[in-house]
């Protein structure tokens, strides 16, 4: 029972999810760290929820607590004197899948910020539109990145990118050159992750023939995390479909290579950026969400070519600027 929790225990789950320990939110406060578990206990039996689990990196909120946490910077804003300077909301909460938190987390190392820094908190992905939506409108969410949302009005929409779908596989692997057929496509194994990415095709006839062919193939191994799925490629003899964009970043990290799908299968994906339009509202969100665009956009300048307003990997460019790495490190 949510509602049950009173301020002074929003107050203190709004720290944990900021500060990611109990100690460093004893210290804020003024109290020990005992006090600090005591009152998690609390708001545990109160909602029924963990609403934090204890890692090695700190304490990682789940999505009641970052909904708790969002909760009380509604309350405090809403109870700020007239004139009041406000700088609670200082979290950036972003959703999506591994691969672009991998980039905007490399992103946010190297940033210098023009605007009031931010911690960003990265939530995992989910399948699900309708969750992805309500928590992005009940502000549990700052930013969704990912396959298309359906259209709410309180929600704006970007597209980012739309590129097409490629195979990764070990850079062991016995399949050469840049494509497969049909038959490699069935006699491969075939890995995937729950958090399944929306691909598509230009028509009716060639998405529904696509369809058949990756329901038909042979799945030896599923799991909801893509890094995982790579990993696994990268040391056994399989196959993974990933959109374009994520390529060089995989190349760059992981000992695999990328090959085309089969003729049969021109899968093409969409990226789109979702957020509230209430960030519109806020210069240091808007600045992040600015910043965002203007680093992808880098990016697909960096490692692809475009026709007809889709991306297509360039593996050129990519080997260029590795090249030119290995060049200015032995400078």
């Amino acid at each position: 029972m949510t509602q049950e929790i009173d301020v002074n225990l929003l107050r203190i789950i709004h720290l944990l999810v900021t500060n990611g320990s109990v100690t460093k939110t004893a210290q804020v406060l003024g109290l020990t760290p005992g006090a600090i578990s005591h009152a998690l206990n609390k708001a545990r039996k109160l909602s029924g929820q963990h609403l934090f689990i204890r890692t090695r990196s700190g304490m990682q909120p789940d999505t009641l607590a970052l909904e708790l946490s969002q909760r009380y910077q509604k309350y405090t804003e809403s109870s700020q004197e007239p004139g009041q300077d406000n700088n609670s909301r200082n979290i950036f909460f972003l959703r999506t899948i591994s691969f672009m938190e991998m980039l905007v987390a490399d992103k946010i190392l190297n940033e210098t910020y023009d605007y009031q820094e931010l911690r960003h908190v990265f939530v995992p992905y989910l399948s699900d539109t309708e969750k992805r939506l309500s928590d992005l409108k009940s502000n549990v969410i700052n930013m969704d990145v990912g396959s298309k949302l359906p259209p709410d009005p309180l929600i704006y929409q970007v597209k980012l990118f739309s590129c097409k779908a490629s195979l990764l596989v070990s850079d062991k692997s016995k399949f050469v050159g840049k494509q497969i057929t049909l038959d490699d496509w069935y006699a491969a194994k075939h890995a995937v992750w729950s958090s399944q990415i929306d691909y598509y095709c230009d028509n009716v006839t060639k998405s529904s023939h696509a369809l058949k062919h990756i329901e038909n193939r042979n799945v030896v191994i599923h799991s909801s995390s893509n890094i995982n799925m790579v990993l696994f490629c990268a040391t056994n003899d399989c196959m993974m479909l990933i959109p374009d964009f994520y390529i060089p970043l995989t190349l760059e990290t992981f000992p695999v290579k990328s090959i085309a799908t089969p003729p049969e299968l021109e899968l093409k994906y969409d990226c789109y950026m979702h957020f509230h339009s209430q960030l519109s509202e806020d210069p240091a969100m808007m600045a992040k969400v600015d910043t965002i665009i203007a680093d992808f956009n880098k990016y697909a300048e960096a490692y692809f070519i475009r026709e007809d307003g889709v991306i297509y990997f360039d593996e050129k460019n990519l080997r260029d600027k590795l090249s030119g790495q290995m060049t200015a490190e032995l400078q």
